[in-house]
């Protein structure tokens, strides 16, 4: 039988000091992209996204692309992006069938206007529902502020090794063969 593996995407890299916030605006601008799209603007990439779908390729995996949500550097995100994104991806965790294996594309250093550990919290969220089975996997920028919770909720968190980050891909394959 296939692996369903779902995946998702929440990055960015907070600046508290910045005046600038992370609105919807700002992620749109960028990138916001849901289901099949995913598959249009990340096949073929070096990415993580684009490794992973590579791999799925070759694993056999049936994918569930959800929401990739990504903005610039700037100032806190804003609490209707982190309601809109999380709330996409915690809502089809829990009305959907349940994926065999999650990887979710961070950055590590996403701060909310209402949150000092965004994807501290986005994991707890995810592991609250899909339960300790499931493997849960995130890649990671190689600054990211790894916090315990982000620890304790997933069971690897994958970083880039170089900077300029020309490893993206190799963090996206090493993501998936974790999975595997």
């Amino acid at each position: 039988m296939a692996k369903h593996v779902l995946i998702a995407g929440f990055t960015h890299e907070t600046n508290t000091f910045s005046i600038m916030p992370a609105d919807l605006r700002a992620f749109r601008a960028r990138r916001l992209v849901e289901g099949d799209d995913i598959t249009r603007q990340y096949r073929g990439t070096a990415t993580e996204i684009g490794a992973v779908l590579e791999a799925a390729r070759e694993f056999g995996w049936t994918l569930e692309l959800l929401i990739v949500a990504d903005a610039p550097p700037s100032g806190p995100v804003t609490k209707e992006v982190w309601d809109l994104v999380t709330g996409r991806i915690v809502r089809r965790l829990r009305t959907g069938p349940k994926p065999d294996a999650i990887f979710l594309n961070l950055h590590g250093a996403m701060v909310t206007e209402h949150l000092d550990d965004g994807e501290g919290e986005l994991l707890a969220r995810v592991r609250a529902v899909i339960g300790p089975d499931a493997p849960l996997v995130a890649s990671l920028d190689l600054h990211a502020n790894v916090t315990r919770r982000m620890v304790d909720c997933a069971d690897a968190l994958m970083a880039y090794r170089t900077y300029p980050h020309v490893d993206m891909a190799e963090t996206g394959a090493r993501a998936a063969h974790f999975l595997m």
